[in-house]
């Protein structure tokens, strides 16, 4: 069947009329369907001319769920004074435009869109990838479409071209002032730096708003099937913090990793506990290693105050006072709850410095 439209609500009044007449199915897949057949499932291509063009190409670009919206979106306004924006292929589609930018490590394609509202040219994004770019212009199209301008403006951020090196050197900057106000300690950035340079020898010259959520999950899931669980977390905790610097400089206005989650620990839970008569053991086996001057010391700390690695080697001699009311004080940065604690020198750390002394 050919339907020919001229008048823009007689024609939307025909497709109406033709969506209400049942017919039997002659296609023998959906004879025996119980869905219904019209007249207008009947119709095969539609010729247009006039006002009847809009009611043909939001038909054609909808189908049936025209019916949902025309009327509102188009019969009832004033096109004479202000353009429909339904219109994909035609007006709307011709104001968003995606620009290529040579640059000197590859292109960048920045989209920009006409406000429907105030005829403005307006900047959106800008994308490394071109595919990228055209699916952001798709969506920006639908926005458009749909009449929601307002949208588009509330989350508008111009995005700024930063590399993932220049994310880092943001980072480095920034810890290093906190390990020199004590916020962090200097064996916290010295962890958090060696993750960094990890993470900038394999995405280090990529811009971020062009790194998409799977190369992350490749990337974490590699790091964990090579190492570990918990060593694929700290990576991406690194790998968070580089993103949400990212976002406070406008270089992305969406954080791919939002929805990206940790990895399970269970299988590296801390459940074996050394007895008085294991830990002997240890210290004696200590003893035969060229570390044996401050080994020992490390193992006593961590079994008697639950220190961590990180808390011993972070400690100076200024935190150690040996004469303590004859008993010996130590003070700790404890690094989970970012809090300092004054502890009795356990006897057996006491005991090895006046062994060791003039050995460290």
């Amino acid at each position: 069947m050919c339907l020919l439209f001229q008048a823009a609500a007689m024609s939307y009044g025909v497709l109406e009329a033709l969506a209400k007449v049942e017919i039997p199915s002659e296609n023998p897949q959906t004879k025996h369907d119980n869905s219904n057949h019209t007249l207008l499932d009947e119709v095969d291509f539609i010729s247009s001319v006039s006002g009847g063009s809009f009611t043909a190409a939001y038909y054609g670009l909808h189908g049936k769920k025209a019916f949902e919206n025309y009327k509102e979106r188009f019969l009832y306004q004033n096109v004479q004074s202000a353009p429909p924006r339904f219109w994909k292929g035609g007006v709307v589609m011709a104001t968003v435009v995606i620009q290529k930018r040579p640059r000197e490590n590859g292109n960048s394609y920045v989209i920009t869109y006409k406000d429907p509202n105030s005829g403005r040219k307006r900047y959106y994004k800008t994308f490394r990838k071109a595919n990228e770019a055209r699916q952001a212009a798709n969506d920006l199209r639908y926005l458009l479409d749909n009449g929601k301008v307002a949208s588009i403006q509330k989350n508008y951020r111009k995005s700024k071209l930063l590399t993932v090196d220049e994310a880092c050197k943001n980072l480095k900057r920034d810890w290093r002032d906190k390990a020199q106000n004590k916020a962090l300690s200097p064996v916290t950035v010295e962890g958090y730096l060696g993750r960094l340079g990890q993470i900038a020898s394999v995405f280090g010259k990529r811009f971020l708003c062009e790194i998409t959520e799977k190369e992350i999950l490749a990337y974490r899931n590699a790091i964990a099937k090579s190492t570990s669980n918990a060593n694929a977390n700290r990576i991406l905790f690194v790998v968070k913090q580089i993103f949400s610097c990212g976002e406070e400089l406008g270089a992305i206005t969406e954080n791919p990793l939002s929805g990206i989650k940790m990895l399970s620990e269970k299988a590296h839970e801390r459940n074996c506990f050394l007895l008085p008569d294991s830990l002997m053991k240890l210290l004696e086996a200590c003893q035969q290693v060229r570390s044996r001057f401050y080994l020992v010391a490390i193992i006593f700390l961590g079994a008697e105050h639950g220190a961590s690695k990180q808390e011993i080697l972070s400690l100076k001699w200024t935190d150690l006072d040996f004469n303590h009311e004859g008993k010996g004080l130590i003070h700790f940065f404890r690094t989970k709850n970012k809090r300092e604690s004054m502890n009795p020198l356990p006897k057996s750390v006491k005991h090895w410095w006046e062994g060791t002394q003039g050995n460290t």
